[in-house]
C-alpha cells in the first residue's frame, strides 16, 4: 500500500515523535519518547474548565447553540488531545519572557501556550523529569486581554 509520508524524505509523524499507542487493562496510554503522557488541569486552569463546562452544560439544557462558551470549551478539549499525543505541540515561551507570576506560585522553569478559539490562550509546563511519565500541568486558561496582562504586552 502506498503511503506518502514514507517517501519523498517523510517520515511517519509517529515515528519522528516517538509516539505510540499502548493498551493495557482495557487503558489506553499515549507513550510520547518512550513515556506515558498525562494531562492535568491545575489552580485556575481547571478552575476555569470547570466553570465553562457548567456553563456549557446549561446552555445546552435551554438548547443554545453555538455560544462563545461552547466555542472555547471544544478548543481546550481538542488542545488537551493535542498536547496527549504531544506535549511540545504548543509554543514554547523563552525563559526571560516567563513572567515572574508563575514562577514564585508555581516555580516553573519551562513554560508553553496553545492559542484557543476566540484569541484565548492555555498556558502550561511540562515535568518530564520524572523517569516513567510526562506530565503537561495547564496553569492558566485566559482571554487575550488577560495573556497581555500577565505577560506585560501592552495594547498598541
Amino acid at each position: 500500500m502506498f503511503n506518502p509520508w514514507m517517501t519523498s524524505g517523510y517520515r511517519n509523524i509517529f515515528e519522528i515523535y516517538q509516539i505510540k499507542f499502548i493498551k493495557q487493562n482495557s487503558r489506553l496510554f499515549i507513550m510520547f519518547k518512550g513515556k506515558e503522557v498525562q494531562v492535568a488541569l491545575i489552580g485556575d486552569a481547571k478552575k476555569t474548565y470547570l466553570f465553562l463546562k457548567k456553563e456549557v452544560k446549561e446552555e445546552l439544557e435551554i438548547r443554545k447553540i453555538g455560544t462563545e462558551n461552547q466555542t472555547i470549551l471544544k478548543s481546550i478539549e481538542k488542545t488537551i488531545e493535542k498536547l496527549k499525543e504531544n506535549p511540545q505541540y504548543g509554543t514554547h515561551i523563552k525563559k526571560k519572557q516567563i513572567p515572574k507570576y508563575y514562577i514564585e506560585k508555581l516555580d516553573v522553569r519551562n513554560l508553553w501556550k496553545c492559542d484557543l478559539a476566540n484569541f484565548w490562550r492555555l498556558i502550561y509546563w511540562i515535568d518530564g523529569l520524572n523517569q516513567v511519565k510526562i506530565i503537561s500541568f495547564v496553569v492558566d486558561i485566559m482571554n487575550h486581554k488577560q495573556y497581555n496582562k500577565i505577560f506585560g504586552y501592552k495594547k498598541s
